[in-house]
C-alpha cells in the first residue's frame, strides 16, 4: 500500500487533534507504540511442535522505555518452562489460536 502526501497529511493532522484532546501532547511518558509478531522466528523461548504460532507483544513509549514483553503461546493452559530463557519480566500467556484476542 502507498500512502500519498494528502493521506500522511491527514494522519498526522488526527494523530495531533487526538494527542491535544487527551492533553498528552508534552508527555512522552504517555506516547506509546506497540507491536506485535506473528509467526516469525526471532526468540526461540522453547520448542514448540512444528508450525505452531506464537505472537510477541513489544512496546515503547516516546521516551524509550519499554516494559517486559509478552509472547502468547497456543494452547489451554501455560506449560511448566514455557518462559525460560525469556527476558527477565516476560509475560507469558496462552490464546486458542496463539493469538492476540480480546481477553
Amino acid at each position: 500500500m502507498s500512502m500519498n502526501r494528502t493521506q500522511v497529511s491527514q494522519w498526522f493532522a488526527m494523530y495531533e487533534a487526538m494527542l491535544n484532546r487527551l492533553a498528552i501532547r508534552d508527555g512522552p511518558t504517555h506516547i506509546w507504540n506497540f507491536d506485535e509478531t506473528v509467526g516469525i522466528p526471532t526468540y526461540n523461548i522453547t520448542a514448540l511442535e512444528k508450525g505452531e504460532t506464537s505472537t510477541a507483544l513489544i512496546g515503547l513509549n516516546a521516551l524509550g522505555m519499554a516494559p517486559p514483553p509478552m509472547i502468547i503461546h497456543r494452547g489451554k493452559n501455560i506449560g511448566k518452562g514455557w518462559s525460560n530463557g525469556a527476558p527477565y519480566g516476560t509475560l507469558v500467556q496462552v490464546s486458542d489460536k496463539g493469538y492476540i484476542n480480546k481477553d
